[in-house]
């Protein structure tokens, strides 16, 4: 439906993919993909009892990772039915049927290896008998996923509603993974100070920054196909590796039992923490933002994927008698969850979201446990919205239900 109006109330759809068209594609098929991975690991420990005056240990290493990735590729044909009429303009359709008959397209060989050195200090002062700082510098690195590898290519022609006309949008459009893709890395910069003022209580401070490069987003770029005698450009979104970001923030956490409460209150316990972060170096890279006359975030600035700028955590927590009880409420900010949403291009985002959950345990021996487990207790809502940071109406939710389960635990 690309505009509807009754009265009193109009809707305008995002894009021009709301439009009927036929849509050809499979799936990837059985695909092989072998990855090896050798790592050596050497580190050293030191420590003494004079760095300005104060006792200090930590160590220092270095990791050797080297990782080779094998695949062999399938590009799998859309399907086209139906026929185009006899007297209309039949170019587009023609071109088409020919390119899904040429045969089978031969995926490429694809062999790829790095090795990653990643070196670690860590250093522990002690500022008092109950008070330590913390500072560590490191690389790192992590590999993408193996469904991000996955070696397939699913292509795709598009129609419009009368099933011969090419979709004036997108007619060639595709999934598809990325076994080239390069791992994750990062600097690490941490600090922390942490203050044991209780034998089951603490508060620490702990502030860190990473520059990060390679980090891996979906994005959308073009690439020629040629079969049948036509070559047509198609618009895959696909895993990619994004150039640089950095993130900043801080976490402040409290834990305590208050086992010096008389009688049966000496069980309880709270943990506490709150999360802090400032991240950018998303980018949306989709070529094809499939209705230009919308708002799109086509090669804007956006935060880092899955992180959320403030997010805190309370448990209550009890132990005694037998008894191991939890309540627990975890909320976290707004946060982007893709920078390219494969139907519309668009970045997609998962609204703030707070749950409750709870359990309670009653340990019948030292093998056996019997208990009620409860999730999602508030029965909250997730929601989540497309578009840019300044235009995101919300388009999906998702109820996933209070559930409670009783559980038995046992040991053998």
């Amino acid at each position: 439906m690309r505009h509807t109006e009754t009265s009193g109330w109009g809707w305008t759809p995002l894009s021009d993919d709301y439009d009927s068209y036929q849509l050809g594609s499979g799936n990837g098929g059985v695909t092989e993909l072998t990855e090896d991975t050798q790592a050596a690991y050497a580190y050293a420990r030191f420590g003494g009892d004079n760095l300005f005056g104060k006792a200090y240990d930590g160590n220092i290493g270095v990791r050797v990772v080297r990782t080779k990735v094998d695949t062999d590729s399938v590009v799998t044909l859309p399907s086209i039915s139906g026929a185009c009429p006899l007297l209309a303009d039949c170019t587009g359709y023609n071109r088409a049927v020919a390119f899904v008959n040429g045969g089978p397209l031969t995926g490429e060989s694809i062999s790829k290896e790095y090795t990653n050195v990643l070196p670690s200090l860590n250093l522990r002062v002690f500022l008092r008998d109950d008070l330590q700082m913390r500072f560590a510098v490191s690389q790192a690195m992590v590999r993408p996923e193996m469904y991000q590898l996955q070696p397939f290519t699913n292509l795709s022609i598009n129609f419009e509603a009368d099933g011969y006309t090419l979709d004036d949008q997108a007619p060639f459009t595709g999934t598809a993974g990325n076994p080239g893709l390069e791992p994750t890395k990062a600097n690490n910069y941490d600090i922390s100070l942490e203050w044991y003022f209780a034998p089951g209580g603490s508060l620490t401070f702990a502030a860190f920054h990473k520059d990060i490069t390679d980090y891996i987003f979906s994005g959308s770029d073009t690439v020629a196909y040629t079969n049948g005698g036509q070559t047509f450009d198609f618009a895959l979104t696909r895993y990619q590796n994004g150039d640089e970001g950095t993130v900043d923030g801080f976490e402040l956490a409290y834990q305590q039992f208050y086992d010096f409460l008389p009688g049966a209150l000496g069980g309880l316990g709270l943990q506490a923490n709150f999360t802090f972060i400032e991240s950018d170096g998303g980018r949306n890279t989709s070529q094809n933002i499939l209705d230009p006359l919308q708002n799109s975030a086509s090669g804007e600035s956006l935060p880092l994927e899955g992180m959320s700028r403030t997010s805190y955590n309370v448990a209550l927590m009890y132990e005694k008698y037998g008894i191991s009880a939890r309540l627990a409420y975890n909320w976290r900010e707004e946060y982007l969850l893709t920078t390219s949403a494969a139907n519309v291009n668009a970045p997609v985002w998962a609204s703030d979201y707070g749950q409750l959950d709870g359990s309670v345990f009653y340990t019948i021996n030292p093998k056996v446990k019997i208990g009620l487990q409860g999730t999602n207790l508030l029965n909250e809502r997730t929601t989540l919205l497309v578009g840019n940071e300044s235009r995101k109406p919300p388009y999906n939710w998702v109820d996933t239900d209070r559930r409670v389960a009783l559980v038995l635990r046992a040991q053998f």
